[in-house]
C-alpha cells in the first residue's frame, strides 16, 4: 500500500500543477483564433496578409521569449530550497529581461516592409501583412513581459495565478479588437494594437496578483540575475524558435509539391495540436517540480518525477493518436469542411490525410519523450545541450532530409526520392525518433549523475 501511495504522488502533483497550463497554453490557440475571425470579417486581403506573417511571427515571439521562459527555473529551485526572498528576487530581473528586447522588436517592425516584398505576395497582401507586422512587432515587448510573469508564477507553483493573469489577456483582447479595427477604423494594425493592449492587462493583472510580494534587489544583484537570464533563455528562444520555423519551412515544401499536399499536412497539423498543448502543460509543471526537488536537494525525487511525466504525455500522445487513428476521416472531413460534392483537389487532400493519420498517430509518442526529457533537462538546468541538439535536428536534419524525401530532385545533379508528403511525414517521424534516443539518453546521464551525489555534498 505505501508502495502505491508513493507512485500516485507524482501523478497527483503533475496533474495539479499541470492543468492550469495546459488552460493557459490552449489559450494561446483561442487568441490566435480571435485575431483570425476578425481580420476575416475585415477582407479576404487582411486575412491572407495576417496568414502570411503568422510563423514567423510565433518565431519571433518564442525566439526573443526565451529570456523570459528562463526564469521558471531559478525560481522553481529556490522555492524548493525555502529560499522565498532569492525566488522573489528573480521577478525584477525577468521583466527587465523582458524590457531589453525592446530594441530587437523595433528593429523587426522597421525591417517589416523590406522582408514581406521577399514574400512576393499580391500587393495587397503585402500590405496588410506589413500593416499589422510593423504595430506587432512595436508591442511585442508586451508578449515577452507576460511571458515573464506567466513563467515566474510557473517556476513558484502558482499556476492558477498565471492563467488568471491569461485569461484577462484573452477576455480583454475581444473588445479591443472590435474597438480599434472598426469602431476606430485601424483595420488589422488595429488588431495588432490590440494583441499588445490586451498583453499589457495580463501583466497588469499578473503583477497585481503579486502586489503583496516585497522586491528589495539591489543593483548589481539585479544586473547579474539579467545577464544570468539572457545566458540561458537565448538558447531556449533559439531551440523554440528553430522548432516553429522548421514546421513553417515544412509546411511549405508539401505546398510546393503540390495543393494536396499542403492542404493534408495543414490538417494534420491542426490535429497534432489537440495532443500538443496538454503536453506541453505537464511537460512545463514537471520542470517546476524537477525545479522544486533540485532546490529542496532531494534527487531522490527526481527521478519518479521525470519518469511519471514521461508516462503521462506519452500515455496522453497515445490516447490521442488512437482517437485519431479510429476517428480520423471524419475529424478531417469535418475540419476540411469536405462532402461528397467538393471538387476532385479537397478530395485528394482529405484522402491523402487520412492515409496518413496512422504515421502521425504514431509519431507523437516518440514526441513526447522529446518534450518531457527536454523541460526535465531544462528543470535540472541542462538548459544549453538540449537546446542545441533540438536546433541542430530541426534545421540541419530534419529540413535537408524532408527534402530529400519528399522532392523527385534536390537539384540537376541531386537525386531524391519523391515520396510527396509521405516522405516529409516518414522524416518528422524519424527525427522523432533519433531525438527521444538522443533526450533519452542525455536525461539518464544526468539523472545518474545527480544520483551519485551524496548528501553530504550537496549543496545547503
Amino acid at each position: 500500500m505505501a508502495m502505491a501511495t508513493h507512485a500516485t504522488r507524482p501523478v497527483r502533483a503533475l496533474l495539479a500543477i499541470s492543468w492550469p497550463l495546459i488552460a493557459t497554453y490552449s489559450l494561446q490557440a483561442v487568441i490566435g483564433l480571435t485575431d483570425t475571425w476578425f481580420a476575416a470579417r475585415i477582407s479576404a486581403e487582411a486575412l491572407a496578409g495576417l496568414g502570411a506573417q503568422s510563423f514567423l511571427n510565433l518565431a519571433v515571439f518564442v525566439g526573443l521569449g526565451g529570456v523570459a521562459f528562463a526564469v521558471q527555473v531559478p525560481v522553481a529551485q529556490a522555492v524548493g530550497a525555502g529560499q522565498a526572498q532569492a525566488a522573489r528576487a528573480w521577478l525584477p530581473a525577468a521583466l527587465l529581461a523582458a524590457a531589453f528586447t525592446l530594441p530587437c522588436f523595433l528593429a523587426l517592425a522597421w525591417a517589416g516592409p523590406g522582408l514581406f516584398a521577399l514574400w512576393q505576395l499580391p500587393a495587397e497582401s503585402t500590405a496588410q501583412a506589413v500593416q499589422y507586422w510593423q504595430p506587432r512587432m512595436a508591442g511585442g515587448v508586451s508578449v515577452v513581459l507576460l511571458f515573464a510573469v506567466s513563467s515566474y508564477l510557473a517556476g513558484q507553483g502558482r499556476t492558477l495565478a498565471g492563467l488568471g493573469a491569461n485569461l484577462a489577456a484573452a477576455a480583454a483582447n475581444v473588445p479591443l479588437n472590435q474597438w480599434l479595427i472598426f469602431d476606430a477604423g485601424l483595420g488589422l494594425a488595429g488588431s495588432a494594437h490590440a494583441s499588445t493592449l490586451a498583453n499589457l492587462v495580463g501583466v497588469a493583472v499578473g503583477l497585481g496578483l503579486l502586489a503583496r510580494e516585497g522586491w528589495s534587489v539591489s543593483f548589481t544583484a539585479l544586473a547579474a540575475r539579467t545577464v544570468e537570464l539572457w545566458r540561458t533563455g537565448l538558447p531556449i528562444g533559439v531551440a523554440a524558435a528553430a522548432d516553429v520555423l522548421a514546421m513553417a519551412v515544412f509546411q511549405l515544401m508539401m505546398s510546393r509539391i503540390g495543393p494536396a499536399e499542403g492542404a493534408a499536412t495543414l490538417l494534420l497539423l491542426s490535429l497534432t495540436g489537440l495532443a500538443f498543448w496538454p503536453a506541453l502543460g505537464l511537460a512545463t509543471g514537471s520542470a517546476t517540480l524537477v525545479g522544486h526537488a533540485v532546490g529542496a536537494c532531494q534527487p531522490q525525487q527526481v527521478g519518479p518525477l521525470v519518469r511519471t511525466s514521461l508516462w503521462l504525455m506519452a500515455g496522453w500522445m497515445a490516447l490521442v493518436g488512437a482517437a485519431m487513428a479510429l476517428a480520423g476521416p471524419n475529424l478531417l472531413a469535418w475540419l476540411s469542411g469536405t462532402s461528397g460534392d467538393t471538387g476532385p483537389g479537397s478530395q485528394a487532400a482529405l484522402a491523402l490525410a487520412t492515409s496518413l493519420i496512422g504515421l502521425v498517430a504514431a509519431y507523437q509518442v516518440l514526441d513526447a519523450v522529446n518534450l518531457g526529457s527536454a523541460f526535465a533537462l531544462r528543470g535540472l538546468g541542462d538548459v544549453r545541450w538540449a537546446s542545441a541538439a533540438n536546433t541542430v535536428g530541426s534545421l540541419l536534419l530534419f529540413l535537408p532530409l524532408a527534402a530529400w524525401l519528399s522532392f523527385d530532385s534536390l537539384g540537376a545533379r541531386i537525386p531524391a526520392l519523391g515520396w510527396g508528403a509521405w516522405g516529409g511525414w516518414s522524416a518528422v517521424a524519424l527525427l522523432s525518433a533519433l531525438l527521444a534516443a538522443a533526450f533519452g539518453a542525455r536525461l539518464r546521464h544526468v539523472l545518474q549523475a545527480l544520483e551519485a551525489v551524496s548528501p553530504a555534498r550537496r549543496p545547503a
